[in-house]
């Protein structure tokens, strides 16, 4: 028996390797969608074995999880270009909820006519994460550092194709919004060199 010595290596030239830095570094859009396939992969997994699927669900949970914080955290920096502002302080913690507040902020800002009850429903998805996993510590370990039982507030069970379909909707959802809200930064910027030359530097 033999064990690699180094992981992280590219050992042939082949189109199926995996590049660290493949996309514009201020934009983490596409890491989120990778947490969010990876957890979708996962649960197909787990619906293809014979086996029960328990082991599976804290894998499950923390890749959806991390998902929704990397997309909403997106959405806040994109928010504070578009709004000349500083990020706020949430962007700095795994909080979904404090990260939610100030999407949802912008979201209204840019739409103010669109439609509150799916905002309402996304909000209700988010914050059920931030309830069960607060500190994005949940569903990495079984206790916490003090050894009381993790995802205390979770049912006896839960389904894993529910918990898919869910996280499904609102990623798309918010994976729509910073489309939007993207789409609107370009077309500033773009107004803004358009303009340029009306305002010359001193």
């Amino acid at each position: 028996m033999s064990i690699h010595n180094r992981a992280f290596k590219a050992t042939i030239q082949s189109p199926r390797n995996a590049f660290v830095r493949w996309m514009d570094p201020d934009r983490e859009a596409g890491i989120a969608s990778g947490f969010k396939e990876a957890g979708d992969a996962v649960v197909d997994h787990a619906m293809s074995q014979i086996r029960h699927p328990d082991c599976f669900l804290f894998p499950i949970g923390f890749l959806y999880r991390h998902a929704l914080e990397v997309q909403l955290k997106v959405l806040c920096r994109v928010g504070c270009k578009l709004y000349d502002e500083e990020p706020p302080k949430a962007i700095e913690t795994h909080h979904l909820r404090s990260l939610w507040q100030s999407v949802r902020r912008y979201i209204e800002l840019v739409w103010p006519q669109g439609d509150k009850s799916v905002l309402d429903q996304a909000e209700a998805l988010i914050l059920e994460f931030d309830t069960v996993d607060p500190l994005a510590q949940s569903f990495r370990y079984e206790r916490d550092k003090k050894g009381q039982l993790q995802l205390a507030r979770l049912p006896e069970s839960v389904t894993l194709e529910t918990l898919r379909s869910a996280v499904h909707d609102v990623f798309e959802f918010l994976d729509g919004c910073e489309m939007g809200l993207s789409e609107e930064l370009s077309a500033r910027y773009e107004m803004m060199a358009e303009f340029q030359h009306l305002y010359p530097d001193d």
